[in-house]
């Protein structure tokens, strides 16, 4: 669980300092106060995701944003010279669309933990086969299938 998110020099935002709810949070604010801009900030941090660095503020040097869970701090970082993140105080390099595995296995975060606001509503618009697929994503299902298949 999230529960404070730092973002500097990230599109619309300076420096925001995000205090989150460990039940709900929900941004709300007009349109084009950076809304979107923070979902898109914790999407970098977590999976590196946009690329590039067309999302830094226009007239920085430097990208960062930070978050704290109960466990763990991550910070991802970049400049001119520098592409990072830091886990806990330990720094590691980033390299292409990938993120340290160590960070990834500490944040546990996917694609399936983010809902944009263009996307349809989670799960409702697809397939039953592919609601099984990103299920059994979540949620080992053929653990499952082959413990009720033991106990028949």
């Amino acid at each position: 669980m999230i529960r404070e998110l730092v973002i500097r020099n990230f599109q619309a935002h300076g420096k925001l300092v995000l205090k989150l709810d460990p039940h709900v949070t929900t941004i709300v604010g007009p349109t084009d106060a950076g809304k979107s801009a923070i979902i898109r900030a914790l999407r970098w941090v977590s999976l590196n995701r946009p690329k590039g660095s067309d999302f830094r503020k226009h007239g920085t040097d430097r990208v960062s944003v930070s978050l704290r869970t109960k466990t763990h701090q991550v910070t991802r970082s970049r400049g001119k010279k520098r592409n990072s993140y830091r886990l806990d105080g330990k720094s590691y390099h980033a390299f292409g669309g990938d993120i340290p595995e160590a960070v990834s296995s500490a944040l546990a975060l996917s694609d399936l933990n983010f809902q944009r606001q263009i996307d349809p509503p989670f799960w409702f618009t697809e397939s039953a086969p592919e609601v099984s697929r990103r299920l059994n994503q979540v949620v080992d299902l053929s653990l499952i299938d082959s413990t009720l298949s033991k106990l028949s």
